[in-house]
């Protein structure tokens, strides 16, 4: 651990500036180990300096954004450095007519969408969970963790909606993989080995992310009453439905099942009542509404306890939610895509009963709200042959283990 000593100090204000190096406190810890040192750049070239001084020197550096992931997930073997990135703020461009934004990393959710909003009624369609409490997430720290919320349904995750960034490699080295347009195939995509890497393979700084039209309203259908196993034939009959869902998640242990359709105020009205004939459900009125995406949005975070993303095989997600249900687990299900999140207590017991129930289906877990200890025991192992691959990237990215090094759960390095 680099102890804060003067010499230590005066590195990093000659790479990042004066205003922007300060001793970590215990609110700095991240998943409970203390860095030293909390680093806030304002520039690209900033960032690139500070990752290489720590490179030269042997020390460890965790990228932040906003911090909500912070508290939660594997520990880092080590962690000297707290990499800042919310000083990296700014809108660079917004080119209305083909649906595409480029934005530095450290920009929230909330403030692209206030932008975006009057400037042309345009939005990124990804969801994040409100904060009860602290810092908004940012859109670095959303394509790190590879967060989406229950819009994934039509839209997907931020795989499917990253163009391109700029990322600066562990050497201190700015690199750009994609383009500033939707169609780009030149190279290779390094875009999508990005997302979810949570840090350990780039510093990324700037994000260039597909939009699509704002929609001017919305309405939701609810289904009461639904059996865990009547989940995967009412999926068939949404499909089957006219209706473009954008979002169909399933509350447990409520048994519910909530389904939101966007558009022109005349056309979701419409599809709506069509889609709410085809499954046997109700349309809900507007403000019965906004509370139930208001749930889905936030469920299961508001509650104690660990959080753990869970993915089955689509066919499988009945048992899924009778697994939740045994379990006394509440969970909120993308039951269109097999995936959801799932609260249960942050202790070796439950996260194994979860863990284990979850891959005797053929799927995975991935914490993401969990103590250090919990987060070992709760995440799915991958494969033998895909780790030694993970780990080869790993070494090509950063040979000398200096970017977030054990952050990610399954136990890389």
């Amino acid at each position: 651990m680099v102890t804060p000593a003067a010499g230590v100090g005066a590195v990093l204000r000659r790479a990042a500036g004066d205003g922007a190096v300060r001793p970590a406190t215990a609110r700095d810890r991240v998943a409970g180990v203390q860095p030293s040192w909390v680093v806030r750049p304002q520039a690209v070239e900033q960032v690139a300096a500070v990752v290489q001084a720590a490179d030269a020197r042997g020390w460890s550096v965790v990228p932040r954004g906003g911090g909500g992931g912070m508290a939660g997930g594997a520990a880092p073997s080590r962690c000297d450095l707290v990499l800042d990135l919310t000083g990296l703020d700014r809108v660079i461009e917004h080119v209305p007519g083909d649906l595409v934004v480029a934005v530095e990393a450290g920009v929230t959710l909330a403030a692209l969408q206030d932008r975006l909003g009057p400037a042309g009624r345009q939005r990124l369609m990804l969801d994040a969970p409100p904060p009860p409490r602290g810092p908004a997430p940012t859109l670095g720290g959303l394509v790190a963790a590879a967060a989406a919320g229950p819009r994934r349904h039509r839209y997907g995750t931020p795989r499917d909606l990253l163009l391109g960034a700029r990322f600066v490699l562990a050497d201190g080295t700015v690199a750009r993989t994609g383009g500033r347009v939707v169609k780009n195939v030149a190279g290779y995509d390094l875009c999508k080995l990005l997302v979810g890497s949570r840090g350990t393979l780039a510093v990324v700084v700037e994000l260039t992310l597909k939009l699509h039209p704002a929609p001017a309203a919305a309405a939701m259908v609810t289904v009461e009453r639904v059996a865990a196993p009547d989940l995967v034939p009412l999926v068939a009959l949404v499909r089957r439905s006219p209706a473009v869902v954008t979002a169909a998640e399933a509350l447990w242990p409520e048994r519910s099942v909530l389904l939101r359709v966007e558009g022109p105020p005349r056309v979701a009205a419409g599809e709506a009542a069509l889609l709410a004939r085809a499954v046997g459900g109700r349309v809900l009125a507007p403000e019965a509404g906004e509370r139930g995406w208001s749930r889905c949005l936030r469920r299961p975070w508001a509650g104690r306890g660990a959080v753990v993303a869970v993915a089955v095989a689509p066919g499988r997600v009945g048992e899924l939610a009778a697994c939740a249900e045994a379990l006394a687990c509440p969970a909120a299900l993308r039951i269109g895509l097999g995936v959801g999140l799932v609260r249960t207590a942050d202790d070796p017991t439950a996260l194994d009963r979860l863990r284990d129930a979850v891959e005797a289906m053929g799927g995975c877990c991935d914490p993401q709200r969990v103590s250090p200890i919990g987060a070992e025991r709760v995440a799915s192992r991958p494969p033998a042959g895909a780790l030694r691959l993970m780990a080869e990237v790993r070494r090509r990215f950063d040979p000398h283990g200096t970017l977030a090094p054990g952050r990610l759960a399954w136990g890389g390095p």
